[in-house]
């Protein structure tokens, strides 16, 4: 207890008017001074000032109003006394009620003390909780002014999300600062002065070190007494990796659908190429001697092999070309194909390649990383009008989870990697998000079908393989290509194909197509080169022709997508009736759709459309042959 300012005592006002007389009391005796509110209550020892045998003057010190000290700051100055020798009944009677009603305001003041201090310990409490749980999450959670947009409230994820060390080095900072584009931040006080708030509104933003960032905010408006937005809190959060997971979604989604329409289109297509490649092979064997109608087929030939070949282009692209992958070693694909990019890039462009020191065996059609490197090198060859460097390198590169730098669409492990590097003029951001489109190009009317690196995606995408491109204007483009290590070691190279003769047969071969075109083509050839053939337009009816013929039938040619039955269907329901007739399949329609329809049989026979009469021949021989 400490002593405190002299002031004199309205003992009336603690005892409600109960005095009637002075008392004299002085310091020299016990008091207690407590904090209540504003005003600090001094508690004197009345029982014991009263039974003093002496009467000396004293002031009592009591501050009475919040901040102030001394006597009469409350319009109150009253001066107190005691007679030692009054022993009056009455009197005694009233000091004892004055002690206990003193009692009883003491206990009540210690009770709302007691009150008040589990009240603080409560907010305390409170307090804590809150303050941890907003500082535990992983998002940013902020106050910030209007004007100037200054953050004066925030927590640590908030200053970790922009790449601060602390709360403190984040804190007086101006949002305006942290936006990419200010129109957002514009857009963003519009909304917010027109709706009182915003909901998950996406932001580009930017990081202390100025590295662009994607942040979804949520936040609500305050407003002064006047109805002027004073302030916004809201809640903050990094979706930079996310939304790059969505682009590549949609881009995937986008590349898909693309890849069904193409495979779609490639169906027909090949139907009509069948006819014509058929019909065209077929007269060329009628004209041999003749030079000039040779010539005039031999020129639809070619024609209609290029059509051939933009078909199984587009399904390339589309990633349901039927593919026979084997081991091959990338550095002699890369070596075996060097003479031939040399000529196709021209003098004036410097080429170079730089293969690991280790082979690189993939699982891959060697022809198709063939078409692979010549399209690349095209790229770059049309990307350096006036000249540059071309640069082929090979390495192996490890995918581990989580580990930067690498592509997130491959599975662990280890991959064959194929950088195909130019000196040219390079692209944009938006230039190489489209890059793999069918039929987008950079190029000039006339220089390009914008086909070439959309073949290039497909045909990697079918070998479990990746694309990426690095490329800035002015720096040059980069194509890395992975794909996955093989582990069995690379086979004997493929014998070369040697063009035989056509060989016909005797044998009676029922065709079941449901396209007119094509099924004429067949009957007609087959029947040139010696076979007899049962017509059928669709499965039911070569199943009804098959029993008619069950004994006579040595082969069945069966389209794989016919209308009322398909190809496997109508297999099915001929094997019942003899389980060890021979088949050859044959469809225009994609890789994806004939493994759907279940044409996976051991033994069978399949031809691609459009169908090639060497190709059919000879497959027909071999399966006849395999049978008997």
């Amino acid at each position: 207890m400490s002593h405190l300012t002299p002031v004199l005592v309205a003992w009336s006002e603690f005892f409600g008017g109960l005095v009637d007389r002075e008392l004299s009391i002085h310091s020299g005796f016990g008091a207690m001074a407590v904090p209540v509110g504003s005003c600090l209550f001094v508690f004197f020892s009345i029982r014991e000032m009263l039974r003093a045998d002496t009467g000396p003057e004293i002031s009592a010190p009591l501050c009475i109003e919040s901040g102030g000290e001394g006597a009469g700051q409350n319009g109150l100055s009253y001066s107190v006394g005691s007679d030692k020798n009054d022993g009056d009944p009455k009197r005694q009677e009233g000091v004892s009620q004055r002690e206990a009603e003193l009692e009883k305001k003491v206990a009540e003041l210690e009770a709302q003390l007691e009150e008040r201090k589990q009240v603080e310990i409560a907010l305390r409490d409170s307090e804590w909780k809150f303050r941890t749980l907003v500082e535990n999450l992983n998002i940013g959670v902020f106050r910030n002014t209007v004007e100037g947009g200054r953050i004066v409230q925030t927590n640590t994820a908030m200053a970790k999300i922009f790449g601060y060390d602390s709360v403190q080095d984040f804190y007086g900072i101006s949002v305006t600062e942290l936006y990419l584009d200010m129109v957002d931040r514009q857009k963003f006080l519009e909304e917010m002065r027109t709706n009182g708030f915003v909901k998950d509104r996406l932001i580009a933003m930017r990081k202390k070190d100025g590295t662009p960032i994607w942040c979804s905010v949520t936040a609500v408006a305050h407003y002064d007494s006047e109805g002027r937005m004073e302030c916004s809190d809201g809640v903050l959060e990094d979706v930079t990796e996310r939304k790059r997971l969505e682009e590549q979604l949609r881009h995937s989604q986008k590349m898909e659908a693309i890849g069904t329409l193409t495979g779609g289109i490639a169906h027909d297509f090949n139907n009509m190429l069948t006819a014509i490649l058929g019909y065209a092979n077929l007269l060329k064997l009628k004209v041999v001697e003749d030079p000039i109608l040779n010539n005039y087929v031999e020129q639809i030939l070619t024609s209609s092999e290029k059509a051939a070949h933009l078909t199984k282009s587009l399904l390339a692209f589309s990633r349901k070309q039927i593919i026979n992958p084997r081991p091959v070693n990338l550095n002699e694909v890369v070596s075996g194909v060097e003479k031939l990019l040399m000529r196709v890039i021209g003098e004036d462009i410097e080429f170079k390649t730089i293969l690991a020191d280790r082979d690189l065996v993939v699982m891959a059609d060697s022809g198709q990383m063939e078409q692979i490197l010549l399209n690349l090198a095209t790229n770059a060859r049309d990307a350096m009008d006036d000249g540059g460097r071309l640069i082929i390198e090979t390495s192996l590169a490890g995918v581990i989870p989580q580990r930067g730098g690498l592509p997130n669409t491959l599975e662990p492990g280890n991959y064959a990697v194929i950088s195909v590097s130019d000196t040219g003029g390079g692209m944009d951001e938006a230039m190489c998000q489209r890059i793999f489109e069918p039929f987008y190009t950079t190029k000039e009317m006339g220089r390009g079908t914008g086909l070439g690196l959309s073949i290039v995606y497909g045909i990697i995408r079918q070998h479990r393989g990746d694309i990426q491109v690095y490329s800035e204007p002015g720096a040059g483009t980069t194509f890395k290509i992975y794909l996955p290590i093989a582990e069995q070691s690379a086979g004997i190279s493929d014998e070369a194909m040697v063009e035989t003769p056509l060989v016909g047969g005797n044998e009676t071969i029922l065709v079941a197509e449901d396209n007119d075109d094509v099924r004429n083509l067949m009957c007609s050839m087959l029947q040139q080169f010696g076979y007899t053939v049962i017509e059928a337009v669709d499965g039911e009816d070569a199943v009804e022709k098959f029993s008619r013929h069950i004994d006579e039938v040595d082969l069945l040619l069966l389209d794989v997508v016919m209308p009322r039955m398909n190809g496997k269907e109508c297999l099915d329901k001929i094997r019942a009736m003899n389980d060890r007739v021979p088949v050859i399949f044959s469809s225009g329609y994609t890789a994806d759709i004939i493994h759907a329809k279940g044409i996976h049989e051991e033994g069978a026979g399949f031809i691609q459309k459009p169908v090639q009469p060497q190709a059919m021949l000879s497959l027909i021989r071999e399966i006849l042959q395999d049978a008997g």
